[in-house]
C-alpha cells in the first residue's frame, strides 16, 4: 500500500514516508457545509410522456427541447426504438438553447436562466458581449464541448478531429500522436486551456477542483459568477484571474508501471501540457522521477503534507498472530492471497477453498481487528454521531457482478471485476464515514483482504468467490446457499441483515448505501444514485437524499426511481444505490482501475453524507 492519510489535531499517528497520499480528511472536519442548491445538479422531477403514433425520439427531443441522447439517457434506451403508450421520462429543465428576444443582454439572460455570463460567452464564443434578436444561443455544454473524447471502436483519428472542428495535426499535437494508430477505450484531448483554467470533466466536483487549487468554494464562485453549485462536463472555470501568482504545480513520483499518457490523463492535462511543463521530448519516464503537473482532484500535494501530520494506510493493517500479511502487487492478503496474478479474462474465476463457516470464521476475525484498528484513530469531527450507516458493496461472493475488458495506457487489455474494486470502495467509505462519528457496518467481509492498493494499476484485482455475508447466524448453516449470490434471496439477505444492524439505532438515523459499478450500456457516463420507486410508490425521503448527495459527486451526476430489490421495503430511513462508475464506458472501467480515483470515489459519497447532515441539522 502506498497511500497516507492525514491526521486530526490532539490524535497520536504515527509518521512516515510514503510517495503517495490520502485526500485531505480535514477538508470535511469542521468547515461549514456548502448549502445545498434549489436546484440540484440533477435536473428536477422529470415529465412523463406517452408516445403516440407516428412520434420518434427525434421529434419529441425537439418538442422538449432536449437531446436524442439525453432522452436514451434518461430511459435507458439503446436504440431509437419506441413503442405507442410508453412512457418517457423528460427532463423538466433540458432546454440547451434560448433565443435572443429584444432588449436581451448576456448578463439578462444569464440571471433569467441561471448561467453565468462566463459559461454563455465560452459555449457561444461572443466577441465583446454582442447578440442579436434572433440568435440562437447555447444554455449548457453538449458533448461536443468536453474536452475529452474516448475513442470508440472502428473511429480513426481524422474522424474524430473533424467532429471536433480540429485539424488532425492540432490533435496530434496535443496528444503526442505521431501517425495515426489509435485504440478503442484511448482517451484524446480535445483542447487545451492556459494554466489559470480548469475544464470540468465528467465527476468533478465543485468543492474539490476549489481544494486541489487551493481556495475557499465561495472564492472560486465568485470568481466565475456561479450562483450554485451546479457545474457542466466541458465548462470552463477560471482557478485565478489573469496578473494574479500563478497557480503552483503539484509533483508526481512515477511509479512502475505508469506511462506519460495515463499520467497525463489522472492529472487532466494534455500530453503536450504534460510535456512541456517538464522539459520533455519523449515518452520515456523512470521509475522515481518527480513530474510537475497540475494539482490531483482529490488528492494531496506537497504544500500540504509540510503542514499535516500523515498515516500510511499499512497502519490500518492489522497483524493477526500467525497470520502474516503478504505483500503483493494487487495487495496485500491474509491467510491466503489469489492463484493467479492478475484477472485474466472474463470469465476466469477462483472457487471457494473451504466452506462458508470456516471462511466466515476467518473473515471475522480479519474484520474485528481491522475495526480496532479504524477505532483506534480518533475523530476528524463528531458530525456523524448518532448515525448509522450500513454499506453494501455491491454483489460478492458466487456472485462477481460485471466483469469487463478494458485498456492500459499501451492500449493491452485488462479485465475488471466489479465486486473486487466496489468492494475496496466501500472499505474506504467505511473508514471516512468512522473518522466523523458514523457507526458503520458492511453486508459483506473479505476472509482475506480488506483495502488494498495496486501499483501498478495493471495488476487488477481477481474474481475470488469467497466474500461471505457479516452474519454469524447465514454462515452457520454452512450451506452451499449461505454464499452470497443474485437473485431475490441474496437481496432479502442484505435488507435483513440492515434491520439487524439497525436494531438499536434510532429512527431517523438510519442510512442505507448500496455500491456498485454496473455494466449497463443505455445508462448515463456519470455516477447515478437510485432510490425506490415502482409504478405505485415512490420513497420520497429518498429520494431527496439521493438528489442532495450529487453537488458531493460532481459533474453529470444522475439521480432517478427504480424498482430494485435491495431497496424494496429496506428497513432505512433514507436506502439508494450508488453506481460509482458505470464500466461499459471505457474511460469509467480505465478509472476504476486506480487507487486514488477509488478514494477519490469514497471521498464525493461521505462528503455528500456529510453535507446532507449538516445541511438537516443546520
Amino acid at each position: 500500500m502506498s497511500l497516507h492519510c492525514p491526521g486530526p489535531a490532539g490524535v497520536l499517528w504515527r509518521r512516515a514516508r510514503c510517495r503517495f497520499l490520502l485526500p485531505t480528511l480535514a477538508v470535511f472536519a469542521f468547515a461549514a457545509t456548502t448549502a445545498l442548491d434549489a436546484q440540484s445538479q440533477d435536473d428536477p422531477d422529470p415529465r412523463i410522456h406517452v408516445v403516440r403514433r407516428g412520434e420518434s425520439l427525434s421529434t419529441i427531443a425537439q418538442r422538449y427541447h432536449t437531446t436524442v441522447r439525453t432522452l436514451r439517457e434518461w430511459n435507458e434506451l439503446s436504440g431509437n426504438r419506441i413503442l405507442i403508450g410508453q412512457e418517457l421520462r423528460v427532463p423538466t429543465d433540458g432546454r440547451e438553447y434560448v433565443i435572443v428576444r429584444r432588449g436581451d443582454t448576456l448578463a439578462k439572460i444569464s440571471r433569467r436562466h441561471g448561467v453565468p455570463v462566463d459559461l454563455l460567452r465560452q459555449l457561444n464564443r461572443t466577441h465583446r458581449d454582442r447578440i442579436y434578436v434572433g440568435q440562437k444561443l447555447k444554455l449548457r455544454p453538449s458533448h461536443r464541448d468536453e474536452v475529452v473524447h474516448v475513442v470508440e471502436r472502428g473511429q480513426t483519428l481524422i474522424e474524430i478531429a473533424k467532429s471536433h472542428g480540429l485539424s488532425l495535426a492540432e490533435l496530434r499535437e496535443l496528444n503526442g500522436i505521431r501517425g495515426d494508430r489509435i485504440y478503442p477505450g484511448q482517451s484524446i484531448r480535445l483542447r487545451e486551456v492556459a494554466q489559470e483554467i480548469h475544464v470540468v470533466e465528467r465527476g468533478d466536483a465543485l468543492w474539490e477542483i476549489a481544494r486541489a487549487y487551493g481556495m475557499s468554494v465561495d472564492a472560486l464562485k465568485k470568481l466565475n459568477g456561479l450562483r450554485g453549485n451546479r457545474i457542466y462536463p466541458g465548462q470552463e472555470l477560471r482557478i485565478r484571474r489573469s496578473g494574479d501568482h500563478p497557480t503552483p504545480d503539484a509533483v508526481y513520483v512515477v511509479r512502475r508501471g505508469d506511462t506519460l499518457g495515463e499520467i497525463a490523463q489522472l492529472h487532466q492535462m494534455s500530453l503536450a501540457e504534460l510535456r512541456r511543463k517538464n522539459s520533455l521530448r519523449g515518452n520515456v519516464i523512470h521509475p522515481g522521477q518527480q513530474l510537475k503537473v497540475r494539482p490531483l482532484l482529490g488528492g494531496t500535494d506537497r504544500s500540504e503534507i509540510a503542514t499535516l501530520e500523515e498515516v500510511p494506510w499499512n497502519d490500518l493493517l492489522p497483524r493477526i498472530d500467525a497470520v502474516p500479511a503478504i505483500a503483493l502487487e494487487n495487495g496485500p492478503y491474509y491467510y491466503r492471497h489469489p492463484t493467479a496474478k492478475v484477472q485474466s479474462s472474463d470469465h476466469y474465476l477462483e472457487a471457494p477453498t473451504r466452506r462458508p463457516a470456516s471462511t466466515y470464521a476467518r473473515a471475522e476475525a480479519l474484520w474485528k481487528a481491522f475495526e480496532k484498528r479504524v477505532e483506534s484513530l480518533g475523530y476528524l469531527s463528531h458530525t456523524l454521531d448518532g448515525w448509522h450507516v450500513v454499506l453494501d458493496p455491491g454483489h460478492g461472493g458466487l456472485d462477481p457482478g460485471a466483469i469487463v475488458e478494458s485498456v492500459d495506457g499501451n492500449g493491452n487489455p485488462t479485465y475488471v471485476v466489479e465486486d473486487e474494486y466496489v468492494f475496496d470502495v466501500a472499505l474506504r467509505t467505511y473508514v471516512l464515514l468512522k473518522l466523523h462519528g458514523a457507526d458503520v457496518d458492511l453486508t459483506l467481509i473479505s476472509p482475506n483482504h480488506l483495502i488494498r492498493g495496486n501499483e501498478p494499476a495493471t495488476a487488477t484485482f481477481v474474481h475470488e468467490q469467497n466474500e461471505v455475508f457479516h452474519s454469524g447466524s447465514i454462515n452457520r448453516q454452512n450451506r452451499s446457499s449461505s454464499w452470497p449470490r443474485g437473485g431475490p434471496q441474496g437481496l432479502k439477505r442484505r435488507r435483513d441483515l440492515a434491520a439487524t444492524f439497525f436494531r438499536s439505532t434510532a429512527p431517523g438515523r438510519r442510512i442505507f448505501v448500496s455500491l456498485h459499478a454496473d455494466n449497463a450500456p443505455a445508462a448515463p457516463e456519470a455516477k447515478s444514485v437510485l432510490f425506490y420507486q415502482d409504478r405505485r410508490r415512490r420513497d420520497r425521503a429518498s429520494e431527496r437524499f439521493a438528489k442532495a448527495l450529487l453537488p458531493a459527486l460532481g459533474a453529470g451526476s444522475r439521480v432517478r426511481g427504480q424498482n430494485l430489490g435491495v431497496l424494496r421495503g429496506n428497513p432505512a430511513d433514507v436506502a439508494v444505490l450508488i453506481e460509482v462508475r458505470n464500466v461499459a464506458y471505457q474511460y469509467e472501467a480505465w478509472a476504476l482501475r486506480f487507487e486514488q480515483l477509488r478514494q477519490r470515489d469514497a471521498e464525493k459519497i461521505v462528503k455528500g453524507i456529510l453535507d446532507w447532515v449538516g445541511h438537516r441539522s443546520g
